[in-house]
């Protein structure tokens, strides 16, 4: 069944609608905009938003909306032009500055990330920052963000070795992506959270107060001796 058009996805979320998206792969020319308290969006079936090509996020939440739920849902980059991917995201909720609110937070839930691609042999697939995280009072219960270490043969194409007869290894500037998770705001939680393969730092927490009861990360693979990328990195002061 071919997904819906951009256009009315877009416009049930302006009114203020709840969204369900049952299972497809939904390719949007540009962002999803949460803008009301209280929208939940939710994904049937792992239902997957590739974002736009222009590097855009797939989704954004607007600063000052408190209550919004996102949940079951895989978010995935777009091959990118040189020019698009600097500030590319796939998710970015609210702004810097926004505190949030602490009695009705934000809640991010069974919600997926990856610099793969559809299909899984289009390498091309890039973003800068997987999740941007600027406002505060948002919860994060169960996030993986990946880039991927390994993809499937091409056709036609050799295994890379023995021990690797069935996919291939990610290397250098294929599925790109330098930060995994990047939290500006305050007071934000984590409940589970793993970050993989990126080419930068996996997280990155500049916010105050920050609370993340589980991680789990990986390094890139695909890497040598110059790389100075860390799993976790909290910033100076914070």
């Amino acid at each position: 069944r071919p997904p819906p058009a951009f256009r009315p996805a877009r416009a049930a979320l302006a009114p203020g609608l709840d969204l369900v998206l049952s299972p497809a792969v939904y390719r949007f020319d540009g962002s999803l905009v949460v803008s009301r308290d209280g929208t939940v969006v939710l994904g049937l079936g792992m239902a997957t938003l590739v974002a736009p090509s222009s590097g855009a996020p797939a989704l954004r939440v607007l600063p000052h909306v408190a209550g919004v739920r996102l949940a079951g849902l895989l978010l995935e980059a777009a091959p990118l032009s040189s020019a698009a991917y600097p500030r590319s995201s796939l998710l970015v909720w609210g702004e810097e500055g926004d505190p949030g609110d602490p009695n009705d937070p934000g809640v991010l839930s069974d919600v997926f990330f990856r610099a793969g691609g559809t299909p899984p042999r289009d390498r091309r697939a890039t973003v800068e920052t997987m999740l941007r995280i600027n406002s505060g009072n948002v919860v994060i219960d169960h996030v993986w963000l990946w880039r991927p270490d390994h993809l499937s043969l091409r056709e036609g194409e050799g295994a890379d070795g023995p021990a690797r007869s069935e996919y291939h290894p990610v290397r250098g500037d294929e599925c790109r992506c330098d930060v995994a998770l990047e939290v500006a705001g305050d007071d934000v939680t984590a409940y589970g959270l793993a970050a993989e393969h990126v080419l930068g730092d996996m997280v990155r927490w500049e916010g105050d107060r920050g609370v993340v009861r589980f991680y789990q990360s990986e390094l890139p693979y695909d890497v040598d001796e110059s790389y100075n990328g860390v799993s976790y990195k909290v910033g100076e002061g914070v």
